[in-house]
């Protein structure tokens, strides 16, 4: 059973952008390999202040980088994210693909700003080390802007559970997202949660639209 899993939803200040699903297959996550980053000076950045503030650790100094796409939930809570790359002495497990991975340490959310049309996809992870992941999709409809927050709507689902372990493993499941549900879904995104993890690594998070011959 989960505990003490910290989760929220919503758009930061200057994030997000529509992706549509087209016909190839491919990820339509942005940076869903956590392979780029963008820094942030901790005392000019009030959606920084604020997360750290409630419990995000994202290392020592003036300056913190988070991957670029996503975004830190503003839950209280205690968790710490950090950048593995490959290449540093003893990370060269820690990745699985690319360069970098990242490391998280606690019980924390985060969430992509990507934005994508409702329908059916498959969805991977891979995950590594100690603790348990929970990835739940969020459907928005009557959205306006998220400095209007009263017809704004969310509906939110568990769309796969994982559990870290000595080794690498892919996370997969085939998931809906905003089909059948109450009201008409305007777009769908997705949140990451991490509970006690000591530490877990996740690398390869994908969401990928489901062949047209396979979709039910």
């Amino acid at each position: 059973m989960l505990k003490n899993t910290l989760l929220v939803f919503g758009l930061a200040p200057g994030i997000g952008f529509c992706v549509i699903a087209g016909e190839n297959p491919e990820n339509l996550l942005e940076n869903g390999s956590f392979e780029n980053s963008r820094k942030l000076i901790k005392s000019s950045s009030q959606y920084l202040l604020d997360r750290v503030r409630k419990g995000w650790d994202v290392g020592k100094g003036p300056v913190a980088e988070l991957p670029t796409g996503w975004t830190l939930a503003g839950v209280t809570g205690s968790v710490s994210m950090r950048f593995v790359d490959k290449n540093a002495k003893g990370e060269e497990l820690n990745v699985i693909d690319g360069s970098r991975a990242l490391k998280l340490t606690g019980s924390g959310s985060f969430y992509c700003a990507s934005k994508l049309q409702p329908g059916e996809y498959v969805l991977k992870i891979h995950v590594k080390g100690k603790g348990e992941v929970v990835v739940h999709g969020f459907f928005c409809y009557n959205w306006v802007s998220r400095t209007q927050p009263s017809p704004n709507k969310t509906q939110s689902a568990v769309l796969l559970r994982a559990k870290g372990g000595s080794e690498w493993k892919e996370w997969y499941a085939t998931v809906k997202l905003g089909v059948n549900v109450k009201q008409p879904c305007d777009f769908c995104t997705i949140c990451i949660s991490v509970t006690d993890a000591d530490p877990i690594y996740l690398d390869n998070v994908s969401i990928e639209s489901l062949p047209r011959e396979k979709a039910k």
